[in-house]
């Protein structure tokens, strides 16, 4: 069987051809800007997406030498919301998971019926980060885009119908993340959809993740170049499917996917609806195995930190890494000294994420002296995400979530260097994973299941996930760090009225 499987990140996106045994025939990736025209919006022209994402499938198929697909099969970033036509055509750019101007929304939803509340009911408490408060905002503050709508889609949903799906869809893994689906019911919440002024008819039908949504239109299977017409499946979030491709299937294993953003995630078999949960934004909703629940901590600057430090202040680095055919990245981690940086950062760059979720934080640097190089603070960048992943790790175990088995996977798993500081900056043994393509591996997973192939999608883990290499703490640098957590721990509580005052001053410059 070949799977091209296609994993839709914020900045970019890779396709992946697999074959039955997850064995890549061929990859292909591209990066694409994210527009951000006022502080704190983020959007994306989800027509040159789709335009980027063909390309990248046509080129795959190519390099693979093959003129028959069985599926595409798709991870998608969360919680962009795209309104459509009744063509399924974009009428104005996605907003993505990352914007925060739906915070009046989503604050006048924790007035209206309490968070705890929302929470309970649909695992999602609210912030501008649910799907719920962007389509209010639209029909808010873009009403003539909201007249015209005919359906309110994320990534998979939009994609699928471009490709020639035969409905409207989402799956549940991306449904239940919406803050308007029903954790028991599995469907759009009555209540949520009376309260937020949604009208279900604007919504797409929910399906199970893995779910077969159609085929490929004749004339896009002849562009890509295929004798035939492949099935479209729906796969699920990004987040959900690196679960499933790196085994997070079962209790006690993590994983930390190191993406645009950096988030920590799990699976378990019950759904956690604490208050715990509740104050610490963590979500509680499906996974893309079915009777399974997820959850993640999220700092939405993870490797774009890296991306903005490149960009900024690396003009050295690339030209040698240009000039050596390397990456840029690979030679600004090796210029690193190998001991801990002198400095602490905090990569609030667009706001905190897990547990704090404010707004209101910017990025800091502490320690900074006249002795401080470049290749300090870049350090000092690399630290500052793992101590986010810890101050997560160890909330996780605070409400019985298990994080014992931790596994790397996406860009911050393919040095050596990195990995190993997670581990010492985290204090345990951490682990990277043979394929470390773990979301576009867990999406062709759910569809080699969806198509019969596996009986269960444990049964696919089972056979095609393995680990490679584990990392452990390196008890000195460990020590020094585990020390310098606590003083990581207490900045942003110190730093949080400066924030406060520094985003009321940005506000009545504007």
């Amino acid at each position: 069987m070949r799977i091209c499987s296609v994993d839709v990140g914020t900045t970019g996106t890779k396709a992946i051809i697999f074959d039955e045994q997850g064995r890549i025939l061929s990859m292909a990736f591209r990066e694409y800007p994210v527009i951000c025209p006022k502080v704190g919006w983020a959007e994306q022209d989800a027509g040159k997406v789709f335009d980027i994402i063909l390309e990248l499938m046509g080129s795959c198929i190519y390099n693979a030498g093959i003129r028959e697909l069985d599926a595409v099969s798709l991870s998608v970033q969360g919680d962009a919301v795209i309104p459509v036509d009744e063509d399924g055509k974009a009428l104005c750019s996605a907003i993505l998971g990352m914007d925060n101007r739906s915070a009046p929304q989503a604050g006048w939803c924790d007035q209206e019926m309490g968070s705890y509340h929302i929470f309970s009911k649909t695992g999602m408490r609210p912030h501008p980060i649910n799907s719920a408060t962007k389509i209010m905002w639209i029909q808010q503050e873009w009403k003539e885009i909201a007249r015209q709508t005919y359906k309110y889609l994320t990534y998979d949903g939009y994609l699928v119908r471009r490709m020639g799906a035969d409905g409207y869809v989402t799956d549940m893994t991306m449904a239940s993340r919406s803050m308007l689906c029903g954790h028991l019911s599995g469907d759009w919440d009555r209540q949520m959809l009376s309260v937020c002024g949604i009208d279900r008819s604007v919504l797409p039908d929910i399906i199970p993740s893995g779910s077969v949504a159609g085929r490929m239109l004749r004339q896009t299977a002849r562009q890509l170049c295929l004798r035939n017409q492949p099935f479209l499946v729906i796969g699920g979030h990004d987040q959900t499917c690196a679960g499933v491709g790196a085994g997070a299937v079962v209790p006690g294993v993590a994983v930390d996917s190191h993406g645009t953003a950096e988030v920590l995630s799990a699976g378990f078999r019950r759904p956690i609806l604490t208050e715990e949960m509740c104050d610490g934004f963590y979500p509680c909703y499906h996974h893309g195995v079915k009777g399974q629940y997820f959850t993640f901590a999220l700092n939405h600057c993870g490797g774009i930190v890296f991306r903005w430090y490149r960009d900024c202040f690396s003009e050295e680095e690339k030209r040698r890494a240009g000039a050596e055919g390397r990456k840029a990245y690979d030679v600004m981690v090796e210029e690193m000294e190998d001991t801990p940086s002198g400095l602490l950062f905090l990569p609030h760059l667009n706001g905190s994420g897990t547990p704090y979720c404010d707004i209101s934080a910017r990025g800091s640097i502490l320690g900074l002296t006249l002795s401080t190089t470049r290749a300090e603070v870049g350090k000092a960048l690399l630290e500052g995400l793992s101590y986010e992943i810890r101050l997560n790790a160890e909330r996780f175990r605070d409400m019985g979530i298990r994080a014992d088995d931790i596994r790397c996977v996406g860009g911050g798993a393919s040095h050596d260097r990195t990995v190993q500081l997670k581990a010492d900056v985290l204090g345990q043994p951490v682990s990277t994973m043979k394929n470390r393509e773990a979301a576009s591996l867990g999406a062709a997973i759910l569809a080699l299941n969806g198509l019969g192939y596996f009986k269960t999608v444990e049964e696919g883990v089972s056979c095609l996930v393995k680990t490679d290499r584990v990392y452990y703490p390196q008890k000195e640098k460990a020590d020094i760090y585990s020390a310098r957590f606590g003083l990581y721990r207490q900045t942003y509580h110190a730093l949080e009225p400066i924030y406060r005052y520094w985003n009321k001053g940005m506000v009545r410059s504007l």
